[in-house]
């Protein structure tokens, strides 16, 4: 059964003249628990946070009630994702049709209609909400030690969250992602201050990074996974908290920056006075000299974080990659880690043997899973990799960018296999 035809199926189930029964008992958790916690404004992120939290051995009509109640209350995209979760837990697989079709299906079955983009009178067309394409880093061609040297490139830290560009009124706030999508989020701390800012300082458009500190001061890409880490750090009752790094500005006191030097729009984001402001709103810190760029590489190593940005000082800013002129790259620590080889899955490919080696980790003596391995292969690697499996135990070597809340890698990539002598 489709997607769509799941979400019909039990629509029409608790639907009686066109409107969706919502049982006392999931509204009282809807006004304790979502939006209690503001999680009705975070969209799929709300939805994941939610099951995080309450989700524990949850069954398929409950997360059904919960995709109902979210779709009568208006709050479609974290309705599909309850809906998504429901039908894995009614079918053990995930639906082919859990994209914009179905996403659709969800409006239309409450007939809900998306609503028009917003038009700005002060904001220039290529500034409008949902129309911003943002400037985006490819990787660099060269090591750190170029970028620190070069005299012609800015340095800054790689947050580990979401791009998002905030265009900020004083009646209304947006977020844009680099998808075009316009999100609402549920910290009314954050989003007052930027209308505050916006009636002391005139409308602004930022370029920056959304993302969630957990209780250690910890970056998560979604809210749902800052919620798990507090839940696995034993502080389950702390709140996750959602902070934005600003990056640039796009747009201020009237006037498009996007033709400008990028140095230009960086020293214009710092000399503005923001203070006061909140603690999850932080102007994101730029390293100039080649002292600076190196004690923000250390920084960045000694903390564990992702990597660096690096910006060419005279680029405009111009949407989208750039893997010609290099305007602006990224690099990222990869982290080699001695895994057991658990096995392999199977595959339907061509020129496969196996979709992906299934790895785990040594913890007190015991074999934890931590995730699979899908890339860093070919044909030949793969025949020598199912040869040393059918000879015994085998410890993978595993590059990893990090490790998901749940302790699972990130973009991990297979590095080369030995005999595991403990095995």
């Amino acid at each position: 059964m489709e997607l769509q035809s799941f979400i019909y199926e039990h629509v029409a189930k608790k639907s009686k003249d066109g409107v969706i029964k919502v049982t006392s008992a999931i509204n009282k958790r809807w006004e304790t628990r979502v939006v209690a916690q503001g999680l009705d404004a975070q969209g799929a992120d709300g939805a994941r946070a939610y099951l995080a939290r309450y989700g524990n051995n949850i069954a398929a009509p409950k997360v059904i009630d919960l995709a109902l109640c979210a779709q009568a209350k208006g709050a479609q995209e974290m309705a599909m994702a309850f809906w998504v979760k429901a039908y894995k837990l009614t079918f053990g697989s995930s639906p082919t049709d859990a994209g914009d079709t179905a996403l659709e299906t969800v409006s239309s079955a409450t007939g809900s209609k998306v609503e028009d983009l917003p038009v700005l009178a002060d904001l220039p067309d290529h500034l409008q909400p949902g129309k911003i394409h943002t400037m985006q880093a490819v990787d660099a061609p060269e090591d750190r030690d170029f970028y620190i040297k070069n005299d012609n490139y800015l340095g800054q830290p790689k947050r580990d969250g979401h791009r998002s560009v905030v265009i900020a009124t004083p009646e209304k706030v947006w977020f844009q992602t680099r998808n075009l999508n316009l999100v609402e989020i549920s910290d009314n701390e954050l989003v007052n201050y930027f209308k505050d800012a916006a009636k002391r300082l005139s409308p602004f458009v930022l370029d920056g990074e959304l993302w969630y500190r957990s209780f250690d001061g910890k970056e998560h890409r979604t809210a749902a996974q800052a919620a798990e880490w507090n839940v696995r750090g034993d502080y389950p009752t702390v709140d996750v908290r959602t902070v934005y790094t600003a990056f640039k500005p796009l747009y201020f006191a009237g006037v498009s920056l996007t033709d400008e030097p990028e140095s230009r729009r960086i020293q214009f984001l710092q000399k503005v006075v923001w203070l006061p402001h909140p603690d999850n709103f932080e102007i994101c810190p730029t390293a100039r000299t080649t002292e600076e760029k190196k004690a923000l590489v250390e920084k960045q190593l000694t903390e564990g974080r992702e990597g660096e940005v690096w910006i060419d000082s005279s680029c405009l800013y111009t949407g989208g990659k750039n893997s010609k002129s290099y305007p602006m790259v990224r690099t990222k620590y990869i982290q080699i880690l001695p895994l057991v080889c658990t096995g392999v899955t199977p595959t339907t490919a061509e020129n496969r043997l196996f979709g992906s080696i299934e790895v785990a980790e040594e913890i007190n003596g015991e074999l934890v899973p931590v995730g699979k391995v899908g890339s860093g292969f070919d044909l030949t690697s793969q025949k020598e990799i199912m040869a040393k499996i059918s000879l015994g135990n085998f410890k993978v070597f595993v590059g990893t960018q990090g490790r998901t809340a749940a302790g699972k890698l990130m973009h991990a990539r297979y590095k080369g296999m030995v005999k595991n002598d403990a095995g």
